[in-house]
């Protein structure tokens, strides 16, 4: 019912912004959107980091965001209600089990906030604090568990059974419109938050240079996912198999819907090759090579029969 479909899309909206994917391509990734917290919690925060670095308060705050969102974009959070944490169809594959953080290597946890005691390779946080000027490894360390604490102390971070995550309650997201948006000239990452121009990206040692209000604009009008969120015509797959199988009547209600956009996607045997009109169609995909020249002209000419975009063909 509509309960379950809530809970489907609430879970479709948290990874949009809380899977590693979306570093690079999501509405934060691109600027539409931009990521807060509660604000109280966000001052508290800040002041720690500031009187712990040698960073002025608004560095201090760019660098709460990056640290709470190295532990978001995990997809270590908790408190989404009744959404499914483990539904490969929300997450996406690889990220639909339990991920958690532990202070140090050594738990039933999947991440550490924290390398191992003596080891010399560094995470996303401790590499990115080791770049900031006057910090190195000890007080990267030092710094980071003493904010591990904070953030429970805060309500920040909450058991996840085993490990903690962070607390979705306290996420808070505005229009990325007016918001300054960075791009590192080495790695090409954009980034909203950072400080002393230094590129978030783990292992990058780029710095970061603000786009310009026109290069803002050509974003949204040139890259292809903002275009379809701006523009409203992104679509839920709804799909369907057709097949010689089907009675007729199944098969002649599959048509008319697939027809007028209520069925979208079609899984076909070669009962689509011929004879059946199905307008406005504008990809073809062929799962095997079609056994003559005729079949693959019939398959793929299926595409762009009338004047909409230019149609897309592909045989895998």
């Amino acid at each position: 019912g509509w309960e379950k479909i809530r809970h489907l899309l609430m879970g479709k909206i948290a990874a949009e912004f809380c899977t590693p994917g979306g570093r690079r391509n999501s509405l934060e990734a691109l600027g539409a959107v931009h990521d807060r917290y509660e604000e109280s919690v966000l001052e508290r925060l800040s002041k720690h980091t500031a009187n712990t670095l040698p960073v002025i308060y608004d560095e201090a705050r760019a660098l709460v965001h990056f640290l709470l969102e190295t532990m978001r974009r995990e997809k270590a959070i908790s408190n989404l209600g009744k959404v499914d944490m483990r539904l490969a169809w929300i997450w996406g594959k690889g990220y639909e089990g339990h991920r958690s953080f532990g202070l140090y290597p050594g738990g039933d946890w999947t991440l550490n906030w924290i390398p191992a005691e003596g080891s010399k390779r560094n995470n996303r946080r401790t590499g990115y604090l080791t770049k900031i000027r006057g910090v190195d490894g000890a007080l990267a360390r030092d710094f980071l568990a003493g904010y591990w604490e904070l953030m429970q102390e805060l309500g920040v971070r909450t058991p996840l059974k085993p490990g903690s995550g962070l607390d979705a309650r306290m996420l808070r997201f505005d229009s990325g419109i007016n918001h300054p948006l960075s791009v590192c000239t080495v790695c090409g990452l954009m980034q909203s938050e950072g400080l002393q121009d230094l590129c978030t990206a783990f292992g990058c040692t780029g710095h970061t240079r603000q786009l310009s209000p026109a290069e803002r604009d050509e974003l949204w009008t040139g890259n292809h996912y903002l275009y379809t969120y701006r523009e409203g015509s992104a679509q839920i797959a709804s799909a369907h198999e057709h097949t010689a199988a089907l009675s007729t009547e199944l098969r002649d209600r599959i048509e008319r819907e697939f027809g007028v956009g209520k069925i979208n996607l079609l899984s076909c045997t070669t009962t689509m090759e011929m004879g059946v009109d199905l307008g406005e169609l504008e990809a073809v995909v062929n799962l095997n090579l079609p056994p003559g020249i005729s079949n693959y002209q019939q398959r793929t000419g299926r595409a762009g029969r009338r004047a909409q975009a230019a149609p897309f063909s592909v045989t895998v």
